[in-house]
């Protein structure tokens, strides 16, 4: 944890997703929201999904941006699963005018592109696997 955590400190998105997970592993969903929502911004899809699952629960309901989060989900992947287009039907009519639009700013604002560190990891791993396939 000690390492994973100054990662995601650092800015490293794969770093910040797991380090959310251990902390949902301990029961400090604050500390595991913080750091999908990190990941998520990032624009990580497992941690995009994470945040959404949790903020869609009983212990720390927040449908608007549950809904918003969906939204970003069905964006950032290219053949999204019917389970998440079956999940935002079912949302969506529950949903008011006011959490609609909420949903929508945070939609629109929620991405802010990978940290220089994540894009750096990015790069080198291309790097590998533009190697093994020269090989």
């Amino acid at each position: 944890m000690k390492f994973k955590l100054r990662a995601a400190e650092a800015g490293y998105v794969l770093a910040q997703q797991d380090v959310g997970v251990i902390y949902r592993k301990q029961q400090d969903l604050q500390n595991a929201t913080l750091w999908w929502e990190r990941a998520s911004r990032q624009g990580e899809v497992q941690a995009t999904a994470l945040l959404a699952h949790h903020l869609s629960g009983d212990a720390s309901p927040d449908p608007a941006k549950s809904y918003a989060l969906m939204l970003v989900l069905k964006q950032l992947t290219p053949k999204p699963p019917q389970e998440l287009l079956a999940q935002i039907a079912k949302v969506e009519p529950q949903l008011t005018a006011d959490d609609k639009a909420k949903a929508e700013a945070i939609r629109a604002t929620w991405l802010t592109g990978k940290s220089p560190l994540t894009v750096q990891a990015d790069t080198g791993m291309k790097r590998v696997q533009a190697l093994l396939a020269s090989r």
